[in-house]
């Protein structure tokens, strides 16, 4: 797990799925560029050893160097994105269990309005792309304006800067979102911290996931975390508003889980998660 220190940048440096997908290939090939470690606490084994930020070295180009490892038994294993692991157990399970279970579903206050262009133009991945990208620019807790919309788009999407209202579209997020009550207290907390795209690497059962919250919202004060996760789910329909009817539920409590297991191996007790589905919109949400 890559813990990011305090600072005012909203993105956390860590791993992403695509670069675990090539870390067998590059220890296979060069031992000292990464080594899984395995260590006396079996909660953290399979963790990933990098010095902490200030500590690495800049690459000339993006990132940091890959650091070297000492080179202790090595620990075997798949790597996975959260939604795709194998099996689950000890934290992951037990939430993704209970998140099943008992999860409440709560509709938020303002219908969405569908954004120019994306229903007949863009794969529903590419969409939460956008999506996902303009709420990290955005940042949650402030009003977005149409500029701001205009030069994310130009930014991130050069080529969709030019589609009539889809700037306007997406500032419409704004309301939507924020129209949630749980989504809304939680961001509004006292003392939290947001951090979007918080990257995640852990061992869990025989896999070693890799993925990226959409946002976890920290209190280091208390040592808690809270999970919330974005998705997209234009076209629900109104009366399909309970738990086991949202999409992909099931998928996405075993996400869940690994994202809990994976943040409290980093040392934060994790209070709550929950998915936001944007375009329907409702919150699926369970306290622990």
């Amino acid at each position: 797990v890559v813990e990011p220190s305090a600072s005012s940048a909203k993105t956390a440096v860590g791993l992403d799925s695509k670069l675990a997908a090539v870390l067998p290939d590059a220890a296979a090939k060069s031992p000292s560029v990464i080594r899984l470690l395995r260590t006396d606490d079996p909660s953290t084994n399979a963790m990933l050893a990098i010095p902490k930020a200030e500590a690495r070295r800049r690459a000339p180009s993006r990132g940091f160097m890959p650091p070297t490892c000492p080179a202790p038994d090595s620990v075997p294993g798949t790597f996975a994105t959260p939604s795709s692991v194998r099996s689950i157990s000890g934290t992951a399970e037990e939430v993704a269990a209970e998140f099943h279970r008992r999860a409440s579903v709560e509709r938020g206050e303002v219908m969405p309005q569908s954004l120019p262009g994306f229903r007949n133009e863009f794969d529903d991945a590419t969409q939460g792309d956008i999506v996902h990208g303009w709420i990290e620019h955005w940042g949650l807790r402030t009003e977005p304006s149409e500029r701001m919309a205009g030069d994310y788009l130009s930014a991130r999407w050069p080529a969709l800067a030019v589609i009539p209202g889809l700037a306007r579209g997406l500032c419409g997020l704004a309301p939507v979102l924020r129209g949630m009550q749980r989504l809304r207290q939680t961001i509004d907390a006292p003392g939290a911290q947001l951090i979007f795209e918080y990257p995640i690497l852990a061992r869990i059962g025989p896999d070693v996931i890799s993925g990226r919250i959409d946002l976890l919202v920290v209190d280091r004060g208390r040592g808690t975390a809270r999970i919330i996760d974005f998705k997209a789910g234009w076209g629900q329909r109104a009366d399909q508003l309970k738990l086991p009817l949202l999409p992909s539920i099931g998928e996405y409590a075993k996400q869940l889980g690994a994202y809990a297991a994976g943040v409290e191996a980093a040392g934060l007790h994790v209070e709550s998660v929950g998915l936001v589905y944007a375009g329907i919109p409702a919150v699926a949400w369970m306290e622990r």
